[in-house]
Order: C-alpha cells, then sequence, then structure tokens
C-alpha cells in the first residue's frame, strides 16, 4: 500500500480505484465473451449441435 507523499506518490486510494477498474474491465470482457458464446450457441440447429460435439469428442479423444 502506497500512501501520498509530497513528491506526488499515488495514494492507496488512488490504487485501490485503479484496482476496481482493472476487475470491472476484466468482468466487462467476460460477460462479453459469454454473450457472444451464448448467441452462438443459441444460434445452432440440433445437426450442427451433433456436428460440433462429435468434433470436440474428436479433439479430446
Amino acid at each position: 500500500m502506497r500512501y501520498q507523499t509530497n513528491d506526488g506518490t499515488a495514494t492507496a486510494s488512488e490504487d485501490s480505484k485503479e484496482n476496481l477498474n482493472r476487475v470491472i474491465n476484466s468482468i466487462q470482457k467476460t460477460l462479453g465473451l459469454l454473450h457472444q458464446l451464448h448467441l452462438t450457441v443459441s444460434s445452432f440447429t440440433p445437426a450442427s449441435q451433433l456436428h460440433l460435439l462429435q468434433r470436440g469428442q474428436g479433439a479430446v479423444s
């Protein structure tokens, strides 16, 4: 934790705000990716889902 000094060093409050902004940005990116994934998965037809499942199983075996 850093505290304010006369030479302009960042305060603990500024560090906390910066960390919070990083967390918020990370959450926003994650939510965006989850939304894209949801849109992609929800657009699959049953036939394409089966094909994707078979490809996924082939990739892990």
